[in-house]
C-alpha cells in the first residue's frame, strides 16, 4: 500500500493530496459523531455514502498513489482498504496523539492571561 511505502518527498506529496479529502470527510458531523463514539464501521459507511468521490480519492492516493480516475476498486476491496488503513497502528497513533493534544489545550486563552494578570 502506497501509504506505508512512500518516503521522503513522495511521502509529504502523497500527505498533502490526502488533506483536502480527509479534511472534508472528517468535518462531517455524522463521521465526527461515529468516530467519538468508537463505531468506526458507521464513520465509514457514513463517509462512503456522503463523500463518494473523496473516499475513492483517498483510496487511489493511499493503495496505489493514483489519481482516483485511474483507481477502480472491486465492492469487496473498497471496506478491505478502508480497514487496512484505519486499523494501521501507525494510523492509530495519530489520531490518538492529536486527541491526547487536544485535551491537553482544551483550555481558554484568555482565562490563562487573566489568571496571569491577577
Amino acid at each position: 500500500m502506497k501509504l506505508f511505502e512512500a518516503k521522503g518527498e513522495d511521502a509529504i506529496e502523497l500527505l498533502a493530496d490526502l488533506l483536502d479529502p480527509i479534511s472534508i470527510i472528517s468535518t462531517d458531523q455524522k463521521v465526527v459523531t461515529c468516530l467519538r463514539t468508537k463505531q468506526y464501521i458507521k464513520a465509514i459507511k457514513f463517509g462512503m455514502k456522503s463523500h463518494p468521490k473523496e473516499t475513492l480519492q483517498i483510496l487511489a492516493l493511499c493503495d496505489k498513489g493514483c489519481p482516483a480516475e485511474e483507481y477502480h476498486p472491486s465492492a469487496l476491496e473498497i471496506p478491505v482498504k478502508l480497514l487496512q488503513i484505519l486499523n494501521h497502528p501507525d494510523v492509530g497513533k495519530l489520531f490518538t496523539s492529536q486527541a491526547q493534544t487536544e485535551a491537553v489545550s482544551s483550555g481558554s486563552a484568555t482565562e490563562s492571561t487573566e489568571d496571569s494578570e491577577g
